[in-house]
């Protein structure tokens, strides 16, 4: 039996390409993943005794919203495309001599990711107040509060949901 000599260059066959294929998608993968892994960090943090401070005054704030035992209806009110939503609060008290603040902050806050965060002014009198947000897609934390920042109030919307009832409870 003969065998004829190919003569044609190697980049001509198909082998030496198929075995550079898993090479080549490693170093793929590999810048990939240094791309991914260079971007800055956003749930890491390195200062943790302002995290603590923080912390507690978060939870002076729960509590002090727990001894005046404040409760809140919150509802949400889709108002178009291109405009921001309404915003309607109901908020009570169980402490007798509470005065209802004339204005309350509400923020909306993402689970993961702050660029989603949203913050609003509502306006109100007698513990009835409204305003306007944005209001961001997904499952939300929310927090209603005085703007002295002497309490608040945290709940959790759902995905779906237009309205939550929060009612305070101490820090542990």
């Amino acid at each position: 039996m003969i065998r004829e000599q190919d003569d044609r260059p190697w980049y001509r066959h198909l082998w030496p390409w198929l075995l550079m294929i898993p090479p080549g998608a490693a170093v793929i993968g590999g810048i990939a993943t240094a791309w991914l892994a260079g971007g800055p960090p956003s749930l890491v943090v390195d200062d943790y005794s302002e995290i603590a401070l923080a912390t507690a005054q978060r939870q002076a704030r729960d509590r002090q919203a727990a001894a005046l035992g404040l409760s809140a209806a919150l509802r949400i009110e889709a108002a178009g495309a291109g405009r921001p939503d309404r915003v309607r609060v109901r908020l009570q008290a169980n402490a007798g001599g509470f005065q209802p603040p004339p204005q309350l902050q509400l923020k909306l806050v993402h689970p993961t990711r702050a660029e989603l965060d949203r913050v609003a002014s509502l306006t109100g009198q007698d513990g009835i107040y409204a305003g306007e947000i944005e209001r961001p897609p997904g499952r939300l934390y929310v927090h209603l509060g005085d703007p002295a920042g002497e309490w608040r109030l945290v709940g959790e919307l759902g995905a779906a949901a237009t309205a939550v009832g929060i009612q305070a409870e101490p820090a542990p």
